[in-house]
C-alpha cells in the first residue's frame, strides 16, 4: 500500500521536493530528489509493488496457522479472515508459537493469566508481526507450516512412496536454485528410517553369541564382521553350509593379502 501510494504521487513529489531544494537549498531535499529523478529507483519501486503482496499474502497465512483454526484460514480469501474472532482461534494449549514463546508462556506470571496471553497473541498477529528464527526446532516448525502453503511440482505430489516424496522435497529449488526445505525432509527420513521392531538386531546378537564362544573369545571384530557376512551371504543364497558353492571372484578374494 505505502509503495503504491509513493508510485502514484512521484510527479507531484519530484516536483515538491525540486522546490524545497532550489528554494531552500535542504541537503536532504537534493537527495530525495536526486533519488526521484533515478530511473532505476522508479523500477525498484515497481518491481517492489509487485512482489511484496505476494511475499506478505504467504508470511501472514503462515502466521495465522500458528493461532487459528486451518481451516478458517485455508479456506478463505485473507480479506474473509478475521483474525480478533476468537471463535476462530484454537485453544492456548494448541499454539505453537515458536520455541521462545513457548518458554515464555510457561512462566508462573505468563500462565496465570491464560486470557491475558491468549489476546496478546491475537493482537500480535492481527498487527502481522512475526518472530524470526534461524536454528533447530524453529527452522523445522517453519518448513513444517509452509510445506501446505508452497505450490509443489506434480513430479513431487505425485510420488506415492514416502521416501521418495521426501527426497524429491528435500531437492526441490526456488527460482534462485536454493533448496526451499532443507531441515524438515532429512527429519522424516531420519524417522522413517527407524526399524519398527529390533529382531534383526536380536536375531544379530544371537548369532554373535553362537560364533563367540568361550571358548572362542579372542576373535577380533573384522573376523566376526566376516563370519556375520559369511552367514548371511549363504542364507540368502538358499542353501546350507555343506551345499553352498562360492563364486570365482569369492575364490579370488582368498588371498593372502587378505587374509
Amino acid at each position: 500500500m505505502v509503495v503504491g501510494r509513493i508510485l502514484e504521487n512521484w510527479e507531484p513529489l519530484h516536483l515538491f521536493f525540486s522546490d524545497r531544494w532550489l528554494g531552500e537549498h535542504l541537503l536532504s531535499a537534493e537527495q530525495i530528489n536526486q533519488s526521484l529523478n533515478d530511473p532505476f529507483i522508479n523500477t525498484l519501486y515497481l518491481f517492489l509493488q509487485w512482489i511484496l503482496p505476494k511475499v506478505m499474502t504467504v508470511m501472514y497465512r503462515n502466521v495465522l496457522i500458528a493461532y487459528m483454526k486451518r481451516d478458517n484460514v485455508m479456506k478463505r480469501s485473507l480479506e474473509d479472515v478475521k483474525p480478533d474472532v476468537s471463535q476462530n482461534v484454537v485453544s492456548l494449549n494448541e499454539l505453537y508459537l515458536r520455541v521462545g514463546v513457548m518458554n515464555q508462556l510457561q512462566k508462573k506470571e505468563v500462565a496465570s493469566n491464560p486470557e491475558h496471553s491468549r489476546q496478546g497473541i491475537i493482537a500480535i498477529n492481527k498487527r502481522k508481526d512475526t518472530i524470526s528464527t534461524t536454528t533447530g526446532f524453529e527452522e523445522l516448525d517453519d518448513e513444517w507450516r509452509m510445506l501446505p502453503l508452497h505450490s509443489l511440482p506434480d513430479e513431487v505430489t505425485s510420488c506415492s512412496e514416502v521416501d521418495e516424496f521426501w527426497n524429491k522435497v528435500r531437492k526441490h529449488k526456488n527460482s534462485g536454485g536454493e533448496c526451499v526445505f532443507k531441515v524438515l525432509p532429512t527429519f522424516v527420513l531420519t524417522a522413517v528410517s527407524i526399524p519398527h521392531f529390533n529382531a534383526d538386531c536380536k536375531r544379530v546378537f544371537s548369532i554373535v553369541n553362537l560364533v563367540r564362544t568361550n571358548h572362542i573369545n579372542k576373535l577380533i571384530t573384522l573376523n566376526l564382521n566376516g563370519a556375520l557376512l559369511a552367514s548371511e551371504c549363504v542364507q540368502k543364497s538358499g542353501s546350507c553350509c555343506p551345499s553352498f558353492k562360492p563364486t570365482t571372484d569369492m575364490v579370488s578374494r582368498m588371498s593372502k593379502a587378505n587374509l
